[in-house]
């Protein structure tokens, strides 16, 4: 793993400095895989990309932003004051759900990124070995963010249909699950296929990680 530049980002409301890491260069050894799409890679981090600004409150995507500078390692030339930025903190849950009721979900493909994150996040819960719901508000949040997100996603390709076939297997709805798995007709599908079956038909809604 080489890592590359600090990228420097201005919060496009109050202007405040916020710093996000990069990487040059990685690699997926050792890398897990989970059945809704997520990966852990030590030697392939993922940086935030959603951030709510931690002066203003203010939501708002990276990739929709220009960098305004660059902080190479060893570089101690700056015309700013280090500790006046801000490190990007990928939001926990409750900000993901506020951020839903924000200007930057109003584009559908990020609100289907901020859903994304919603049902990844309750899965980490899974994931990590804890209860995936405190209360039966958080049983009714993932269910109601699953459906929603079954209805905004578009089955154009195949990686989409097994976010969908998931969704619905986390729903309990394994019929629609299998459909969706078995419309998968690219060979390289045939292992993913098996244990999404297996699952299934073991009547497990939960995430699981992929062998």
């Amino acid at each position: 793993m080489l890592p590359g530049p600090t990228l420097l980002y201005a919060c496009p409301k109050c202007g405040q400095k916020i710093a996000n890491e990069s990487l040059m260069s990685g690699n997926t050894f050792g890398a897990r895989y989970f059945s809704d799409g997520k990966r852990i890679a030590p030697m392939l981090p993922e940086f935030p990309d959603l951030i709510r600004c931690q002066s203003c409150g203010f939501f708002f995507f990276l990739h929709e932003q220009e960098p305004v500078d660059e902080l190479y390692r060893f570089d101690d030339q700056f015309d700013f004051d280090l500790s006046e930025i801000d490190q990007a903190q990928a939001p926990g849950l409750d900000d993901l759900v506020l951020a839903l009721r924000e200007e930057v979900a109003r584009k559908k493909e990020n609100e289907i990124a901020i859903r994304m994150d919603i049902w990844r996040a309750f899965n980490d819960r899974s994931r990590n070995g804890n209860s995936m719901f405190l209360n039966e508000n958080d049983k009714v949040l993932y269910h109601r963010n699953c459906e929603v997100l079954i209805a905004l996603i578009e089955p154009k390709e195949d990686h989409f249909k097994v976010t969908l076939a998931e969704l619905n297997r986390n729903l309990g709805l394994f019929d629609t699950c299998l459909k969706l798995i078995n419309s998968l007709e690219d060979q390289r599908w045939n292992n993913l296929k098996k244990q999404f079956t297996m699952a299934c038909e073991q009547g497990e809604t939960k995430v699981f990680e992929l062998k």
